[in-house]
């Protein structure tokens, strides 16, 4: 039996007739006020890294609703860390390969960040998603429905930095060691707004928080549908994929 989204102010997928969700797929995510990624577990790391070799990467996270209920586990794999390689998997609990997260080794080392990645759901196409830190999640074939997104400015880090700047001096650099420990744990942030050309009357916004071990994407009261909280989820899990790779390759990166 094929569902579609009844709510024709949050629904981008209506203009989507190729794309159809069973009613398993859409229950995936019913009910959820938001999803968490992570901690990630079973960290495999190898290779020479730039000057010897190329590194490789293997870990897994696993994706709950912040109700506590169990969606899946992302299997993370990259074959050619330093060029952003991808190739990961999110398994959900019977077994089944629910998504995947693709994406080419980059042809240049010397980038600002590494190309855009292929969503697939149900082994079809879904989705492109950008690894800026400002861009979009767009449905394939259908120009100006998906997700845009940006990392708006005063980030928590950059907030705690200043912190640290500001008590260096009056408690003799207590505070300030503080101060960059909570820099350290301080998440990335994004504002993620849902587009959809007329299929959307009002704007939808979704704060976005990528820690360092997690991330967490709350829908908030916003009043999503399931296909769009589907989308939300693919993106957390491309952003929480990519903050894996890129702390994985600095912590590889030869000392001095």
């Amino acid at each position: 039996m094929v569902v579609r989204n009844s709510n024709p102010t949050l629904s981008l997928q209506l203009r989507c007739s190729a794309f159809e969700m069973s009613q398993d797929e859409l229950n995936l995510l019913a009910g959820a006020s938001g999803i968490r990624i992570g901690p990630i577990a079973n960290e495999q790391t190898g290779g020479g890294g730039t000057w010897g070799g190329t590194m490789w990467l293997k870990g897994s996270m696993v994706v709950t609703t912040l109700e506590g209920k169990q969606v899946g586990t992302l299997y993370v794999n990259s074959a050619n860390l330093e060029y952003g390689q991808l190739d990961c998997g999110l398994v959900l609990p019977d077994g089944r390969v629910f998504a995947q997260i693709l994406r080419n080794a980059a042809t240049n080392f010397l980038r600002w960040d590494n190309g855009p990645s292929t969503i697939r759901v149900m082994g079809k196409n879904r989705a492109i998603c950008d690894a800026s830190k400002t861009g979009g999640y767009r449905l394939e074939g259908y120009p100006g429905v998906g997700l845009m997104y940006n990392q708006p400015c005063c980030q928590p880090k950059c907030q705690w930095c200043l912190f640290s700047f500001c008590c260096f001096f009056p408690t003799a650099g207590i505070a300030a060691c503080y101060g960059l420990y909570k820099t350290d744990q301080a998440p990335s942030q994004y504002d993620v707004s849902v587009v959809g050309g007329q299929s959307l009357q009002t704007p939808v916004n979704v704060l976005l928080e990528v820690h360092s071990k997690q991330t967490v994407c709350d829908f908030g009261d916003t009043g999503v549908g399931p296909e769009v909280k589907l989308d939300l989820m693919m993106f957390a899990a491309m952003k929480s994929v990519d903050n894996f790779l890129n702390e994985s390759f600095q912590a590889q990166l030869p000392a001095g």
